[in-house]
């Protein structure tokens, strides 16, 4: 079962901005899950948030961002997967 997910320019419920226009899925099977490098979360892995995707990520396979080109405050944690796009949107601003 896949379930689509759509990231919107409103705060998502962790008060972390999520850019527009991203469309990605996460499938149930991956639920607890790094979206990333698929390890499992438990006690010494934490789940972490990207703020572009908004998908669970590890520690390991996040990075802090500071986009203030972007409209955001602070530095924002951003998976790897998503911060290829990330920085080729700093670099078009």
């Amino acid at each position: 079962v896949q379930v689509p997910l759509v990231a919107v320019a409103e705060q998502s419920s962790s008060s972390l901005p999520v850019l527009a226009g991203r469309s990605t899925t996460v499938t149930s099977s991956k639920k607890g899950q790094c979206c990333v490098c698929d390890k499992k979360f438990g006690v010494f892995r934490k789940e972490r948030t990207c703020s572009r995707c908004s998908n669970p990520a590890c520690s390991s396979c996040v990075a802090p961002v500071s986009a203030a080109s972007l409209g955001w405050t602070g530095a924002k944690l951003v998976c790897s997967k998503c911060l290829p796009d990330v920085s080729r949107e700093i670099m078009l601003k």
